[in-house]
This record gives C-alpha cells, structure tokens and sequence, in this order.
C-alpha cells in the first residue's frame, strides 16, 4: 500500500463546486442592474443572494415561499 501523506485542503474537483441555501423567502429588494433575495434557513440564519435583476425576472418567487438557492461557490463571500 502507497503512502502518499495528508490530502491537500482544499479538496479541487474538476468541476465546479456548488453550495445549497434552503428555506424561506423574508424579503426581495428589486434593483436596476440586481435583485436582492433574503432567505431564512431552519436555524434562523439569514442568507443574501443576489443575482443580476434579468435573470431573476425568468424566475417566480415570492415572499414567503419556500426555495433552494444553487450558488456557485467561488461566488460565495463571508
């Protein structure tokens, strides 16, 4: 059996990694060039995800509903 030491951190696939937002809708602030979507998860932690304001306007969500958020994770900032 080869030993090859640790696995490097952070693991890089060969394609893109994606993070997963689940929960409600608390508001959507509309703007000219984005849109602004808060999401609130089961642990009451509040998520901000923006988009550009033509690609939300393809997508119908509302205040209230129940949604996942698919977002790229090199777009994620802390």
């Amino acid at each position: 059996m080869d030993n090859q030491g640790p696995i490097p951190f952070p693991l890089i696939s060969s394609g893109p990694l994606w993070n997963h937002v689940n929960g409600r809708v608390i508001s959507i602030l509309y703007g000219l060039t984005r849109t602004t979507v808060k999401v609130m998860s089961e642990d009451e932690v509040i998520f901000t995800v923006r988009c550009p304001s033509e690609k939300f306007e393809q997508v119908n969500v509302r205040i209230g509903q129940h949604v996942t958020a698919q977002v790229n994770a090199h777009d994620v900032l802390f």
